[in-house]
């Protein structure tokens, strides 16, 4: 029996997903590499303006002066840290945007 391996990363997630869609195996390479990448530039949008939005509005200063630094490498889990419910609002819109691209694949 094949092991099954739970995307890791968001880029995983989208090619895992695309992967399901059998009308993409004929896209040249490239084609599909710009669709994941268009899809993965989405999610990461989706995703940060979601988690902005849940942050408490006493820290949305304290947000700014964490993008200025440019230690954007220490966001990630600053976020996390003030954020309550970081991981559900992310699986939220990934389980969204995959029930999206399937729905979507259906109708066409």
């Amino acid at each position: 029996m094949r092991e099954v391996v739970a995307p890791q990363t968001l880029e995983e997630y989208v090619h895992w997903v695309l992967s399901e869609d059998k009308t993409l195996d004929s896209l040249e390479p490239e084609v599909r590499q710009q669709l994941e990448a268009d899809y993965v530039h989405a999610l990461e949008d989706e995703i940060t303006t979601a988690l902005v939005a849940a942050l408490p509005e006493e820290h949305l200063a304290e947000l700014e002066k964490q993008v200025d630094s440019g230690k954007l490498d220490e966001l990630q889990g600053w976020i996390e840290e003030r954020v309550p419910g970081t991981g559900e609002i992310i699986a939220t819109i990934l389980v969204r945007f995959r029930s999206d691209y399937v729905s979507a694949d259906d109708v066409l």
